[in-house]
């Protein structure tokens, strides 16, 4: 078993109210990685950085941290920045310095056991997608779970182009975890029934929503169901919800190399604690400044 997660990688700079905060290793899949890296499972980051300052100190951190690079491509040039600025809610509004090259990460053979996660602005530009597509196009076919996070961060209703490409990604996904924000930006829905039936469309079976101070959501054919989010004392929010993806696998993992393992056949009861280790994983981070589970919590999961 392997898990492979697939995105951009950032060098974040934050600010609260103004001042500057702190910087960090960032990027949403990068997020994921990087906590499932601690909890010392087997995780692969597809990715492409810069030759640069940034780029070697971010293929480092990663390293540091359990996750495997190979799969990293470099190239001349900038890394990717985002700044971003939080609240007194620790919610964070972003301004993004894209990277000045982009290239094809090194995608590897996808087998029937792993879990891939991808999403972002990653899995939503012309750059690379002929790959993508064909890692995912694999993945799918050999009986990978993939899981497609669309994390988007602008309305994409009006632009045709992003749209189709979303499209493409939810029908190669196995599940398919969005915030309500997210289902905002992409369509009118009177409810989470709605997204489903809207999800299912292009192929997509299982649908995770979260709600932030709300907790979370399961949709599939036979299971409906909500659990709360755990109460926290909120710091920040940067990093929340892929962390809440990083839970789910790492509860999913437990289940992937069981022969009879069939994640469509999956009841209520062996959801719940799947969706309840997302939920903590998410709240934990709301409670530091880190976008990543903290070796200590980790150590005791």
């Amino acid at each position: 078993m392997r898990i492979i997660t697939i995105g951009e990688t950032t060098y974040d700079i934050r600010f609260r109210e103004g001042n500057p905060t702190g910087s960090a290793v960032g990027g949403s899949q990068l997020n994921s990685a990087v906590s499932l890296g601690r909890c010392r499972l087997p995780v692969l980051f597809v990715t492409s950085v810069g030759n640069d300052t940034i780029g070697n100190h971010s293929v480092g951190f990663l390293q540091e941290n359990g996750v495997d690079t190979t799969a990293v491509s470099r190239f001349d040039g900038n890394s990717r920045i985002a700044l971003a600025f939080t609240n007194e809610q620790g919610d964070a509004q972003y301004a993004i310095y894209p990277a000045t090259k982009s290239v094809a990460p090194h995608y590897p053979v996808p087998q029937p056991n792993d879990i891939v996660l991808f999403g972002s602005s990653f899995a939503l530009k012309g750059e690379g997608r002929s790959e993508l597509l064909a890692f995912l196009i694999s993945a799918k076919a050999c009986g990978a779970t993939v899981i497609y996070d669309p994390n988007i961060r602008q309305d994409l209703r009006n632009d045709l182009q992003k749209m189709k490409w979303l499209e493409q990604n939810l029908a190669l996904a196995t599940i398919v975890k969005g915030s309500s924000d997210d289902f905002q930006l992409i369509g009118t829905f009177s409810n989470d029934e709605a997204v489903y039936r809207w999800v299912k469309r292009f192929g997509a079976r299982i649908l995770l929503i979260t709600k932030g101070a709300e907790g979370a959501s399961l949709l599939s054919d036979k299971i409906c169901f909500s659990l709360p989010a755990i109460e926290t004392e909120v710091v920040n929010t940067i990093g929340a919800g892929d962390n809440f993806s990083a839970g789910v696998i790492y509860a999913l993992a437990q289940y992937v190399e069981k022969k009879d393992f069939d994640i469509q056949r999956f009841t209520e009861k062996e959801w719940k604690p799947v969706i309840e280790n997302g939920l903590r994983f998410a709240g934990h981070v709301c409670t530091q400044e880190q976008s990543y589970i903290s070796i200590d919590f980790a150590s005791v999961v």
